[in-house]
């Protein structure tokens, strides 16, 4: 463009000469520089435009990459970039905090890395090869710090991928350490509690609050009801072992003493087994919990033996008082302080009493 201009202005000087067709050219001819030079401020102006948006653009980015570089290396989840060849690119100070390691030690170390344990290394490093091809997400590693300690590590992590070529692979990690060790405490807890419940001798349910079925049972509750097994007591009704003159009362211990009250309190109730024999159980339930659900823990034994023994003592007695009373010579029972403690009716009626109470208490010598 700056060539046309200056062209035409040499034309133009060189029309200065006098004569009418040589002004009309001469004017043509400035006509045109005139358009030419308005061109050329249009195009100056455009280009400015340009470098301006483009210096912008370049700040934005640079804007941009610094803010990036700031999160990453702010950020409390500890964050780590690692080159297609496994060597570390890039940690930030969270990671350095959990590991106890410098950048310095970490950047360009190749796996294996030395936050790896050596229990573990065969599986970590399995997993990380798949994650660098695929992605991780909630991947759980167990990892250890300069010093030794070993913590847990919830890993997401994912290739970056530039121009269809893989790039990077980053990842960040949450510690899981804390969640580790109360998980691991509420499965020795769940250990202990099995072998307890397992091994009692007395039998023990765990009834559903919404259903009232049993929904956990040990071996002995099973034997003492004839199932046979455990398995078979799940799902169970336990009011399908109660009697139809029980059930009330023992659906209110149940409803009212266990679930709302949390009465624990000792009672005894006739029950029937499997194969359709009564016996008596004596039991004490608590309000629990189990998996999320409000629950009862039942905890029963049979004491049938021990009823039928009472009832066998309650009977000789009453045989052994009928006697008492039915013999025609009177009789005295006197303890070992010479104290009269009983006599029979035929004994009152002998020395004119009109009544036991004159009797008992008194002195065998008066």
């Amino acid at each position: 463009m700056k060539d046309i201009i200056v062209k035409l202005r040499q034309q133009i000087t060189e029309l200065e000469t006098p004569g009418t067709k040589c002004k009309k050219r001469r004017d043509h001819l400035e006509k045109l520089m005139g358009e030419c030079t308005a061109e050329l401020r249009a195009l100056n102006w455009h280009l400015d435009q340009q470098i301006t948006e483009r210096k912008r653009v370049e700040e934005a980015l640079r804007e941009s990459d610094e803010f990036r570089s700031s999160l990453l290396a702010s950020s409390p989840i500890p964050m780590i970039v690692i080159n297609p060849d496994t060597s570390v690119k890039y940690v930030n100070s969270a990671l350095e905090k959990i590991t106890g390691l410098s950048s310095v030690e970490m950047i360009g170390r190749k796996a294996p890395y030395p936050w790896w344990t050596d229990e573990t290394l065969q599986k970590t490093s399995g997993d990380l090869a798949k994650a660098m091809r695929r992605g991780a997400v909630r991947l759980e590693e167990l990892f250890q710090k300069k010093n030794g300690e070993r913590f847990w590590v919830e890993i997401t992590s994912g290739p970056i991928i530039y121009n269809g070529e893989f790039r990077y692979y980053l990842a960040n990690w949450v510690d899981i350490t804390e969640r580790k060790r109360a998980e691991e405490e509420i499965r020795e807890n769940e250990r202990k509690y099995k072998l307890l419940f397992e091994s009692t001798l007395d039998g023990v349910f765990v009834l559903d609050a919404e259903t009232m079925k049993v929904v956990l049972a040990n071996q002995a509750a099973a034997d003492i009801y004839g199932l046979n097994s455990v398995e078979e007591a799940v799902g169970v009704d336990l009011l399908d072992f109660v009697p139809l003159e029980e059930r009330e009362r023992v659906l209110r211990i149940i409803a009212k003493d266990m679930f709302e009250n949390d009465l624990r309190q000792v009672n005894e109730f006739r029950t029937i087994t499997k194969d359709g024999r009564e016996m008596w159980i004596r039991a004490v339930g608590a309000r629990t919990g189990y998996q999320g659900k409000l629950a009862g823990l039942v905890s029963f034994s049979d004491i049938t033996e021990r009823k039928r023994a009472e009832e066998a003592l309650q009977k000789s007695r009453e045989e052994l008082r009928k006697m008492f009373e039915s013999v025609t010579d009177g009789i005295s029972v006197i303890g070992l302080n010479g104290v009269i403690t009983r006599v029979n009716q035929r004994t009152v009626e002998m020395h004119g009493f009109s009544s036991r109470d004159e009797v008992v208490g008194k002195s065998a010598l008066e």
